[in-house]
């Protein structure tokens, strides 16, 4: 924690030894008091979703080099990683394969094509 939590007690006894210090604490906490809730909530929300990566590979009828690629993503050692996999088209071979992985970070977007 960026700031420690007082009792009015704590406060009062503190302000009686060293008044100006305490003057010095109670102005600082009231001035920053947003940006130390801001701070907080930074810290609380990085701790929750830290450092997701996003692949994504663009793909039309080539199996062969996307299996390259999927085979590359999953090999990595982080282990917070998305692999989204976009197509022109409805390709059923690429569905059967990305469904056969049964991996929930692989996911398989298409783009149906009007004539």
């Amino acid at each position: 924690m960026l700031m420690e939590k007082f009792t009015l007690r704590d406060v009062l006894s503190f302000s009686v030894k060293k008044p100006r210090k305490a003057f010095r604490y109670a102005r600082f906490v009231l001035q920053n008091s947003l940006l130390i809730s801001y701070v907080r909530l930074l810290s609380y929300m990085s701790s929750e979703q830290e450092g997701l990566v996003s692949v994504i590979t663009p793909t039309y009828r080539r199996l062969d080099k996307l299996k390259e690629a999927i085979t590359s993503v999953r090999k990595q050692d982080y282990p917070k990683w998305e692999h989204i996999i976009v197509s022109d088209g409805y390709d059923p071979e690429v569905k059967e394969y990305i469904e056969s992985i049964e991996d929930k970070r692989i996911k398989w977007v298409f783009r149906v094509c009007c004539a």
